[in-house]
């Protein structure tokens, strides 16, 4: 069927296809994918931290940034798409908020790594402390 389509066209749909968060795959892992990637680069963590003090405008995040305001546009739009910042339009100004709901996926999972690193490092404890006392009782 996409061989009725141009050839643009068809790099669209497959562009839409990859980036498109569908519900019979795994939507944790995909959008715990979209908030590290949107928490890659350090504009967006700058502007993710900016927004934990208190819901910012476009030009408020912009200001202290050496980027055109297309350029802030761009990264807001990857943290929206994330689920880490939504935004609201009144009149003219468009205000940034941080959406904890987004941060709520990440928690979860670094709270499994670190259960899973603190039970490896206690059974290593372990293992060495049984391996001293077997040691200690072959010397004497």
């Amino acid at each position: 069927m996409l061989k009725y389509y141009g050839r643009g066209a068809r790099r669209m749909i497959l562009r839409d296809m990859l980036n498109q968060t569908s519900d019979d795959l795994d939507g944790t892992q995909m959008s715990l994918d979209a908030v590290f990637a949107a928490l890659a680069h350090p504009v967006r963590r700058g502007m993710v931290e900016r927004l934990t003090r208190a819901p910012a405008t476009v030009g408020d995040l912009a200001a202290p940034l050496t980027m055109s305001l297309p350029s802030v546009v761009q990264h807001l739009k990857i943290l929206e798409d994330s689920g880490l910042v939504r935004s609201a339009k009144t009149g003219r100004v468009r205000t940034c908020y941080l959406e904890t709901r987004g941060l709520t996926g990440l928690q979860h999972w670094l709270a499994a790594q670190r259960a899973e690193w603190e039970a490896r490092t206690d059974r290593l404890e372990e293992f060495l402390l049984d391996k001293d006392d077997t040691d200690d009782g072959r010397s004497t």
